[in-house]
């Protein structure tokens, strides 16, 4: 039986969870062709470059890795942050379309999301703990839409959805930002790219003072 620590990169990577986790192991024939945001890659390597990022961004902030470290019941935010990064791309290889060159994924948060609960079924989990995972895995792709030096209305829209999202909201940020990190439009567009890591960076110092972590020193 799979436990929520033998989701490492280590073992990701040298394939000691096919077996158990073919899922993730598919993705290694799914090419990803975005001039934006991948270029020409796998999602199996993107994910492990994703969390790779993940481990960075962690380490060299104290405040994100102080608040990660707090358990939600049993397991600590960090480890479900983990795992929903793990799995938020579960569903591309269902979704994969392809319009001339360039290769899209509609849909793809909804398809992962399920595949992800099927998995989560087979871990020692709270209800709590997987509503969570699940949440970011079915959210993540929305503040690209979103966060735009074009969008007029960003600073409410992403209250919003912040709202909406509250329960993990500094967890999304962060996955979104490691998610990014890697990605063509830092070199393509490097404007673009400081203009989203910074609002990420300032909406996560906002989320920080609403957050019961730091609230209870």
């Amino acid at each position: 039986m799979l436990k929520i620590k033998d989701f490492t990169i280590k073992n990701l990577k040298s394939g000691k969870l096919k077996k158990a986790f073919p899922e993730f192991y598919e993705l290694k024939n799914v090419i990803e062709r975005d001039p934006v945001w991948h270029n020409n890659e796998s999602t199996f390597d993107h994910t492990l470059s994703v969390l790779k990022n993940l481990e960075k961004i962690i380490k060299r902030n104290k405040k994100l890795k102080k608040y990660l470290e707090k358990k939600v019941i049993e397991n600590k935010k960090k480890d479900l942050l983990f795992l929903a990064t793990v799995f938020h791309d579960l569903g591309k290889k269902e979704t994969l379309t392809r319009i001339g060159e360039k290769f899209s994924f509609p849909r793809h948060e909804l398809v992962s999301a399920k595949k992800a609960l099927r998995i989560l079924h087979g871990l020692n989990l709270k209800k709590e703990e997987k509503k969570i995972i699940l949440g970011i895995v079915k959210n993540h792709s929305k503040p690209y839409s979103i966060v735009s030096e074009n969008n007029d209305n960003l600073e409410k829209e992403f209250k919003s959805f912040g709202r909406k999202n509250k329960d993990y909201i500094i967890e999304l940020i962060t996955m979104i930002m490691a998610d990014m990190s890697d990605s063509p439009l830092r070199k393509n567009d490097p404007e673009k790219f400081k203009f989203r890591i910074k609002f990420y960076l300032k909406t996560l110092n906002k989320a920080y003072e609403n957050s019961q972590t730091f609230k209870t020193r």
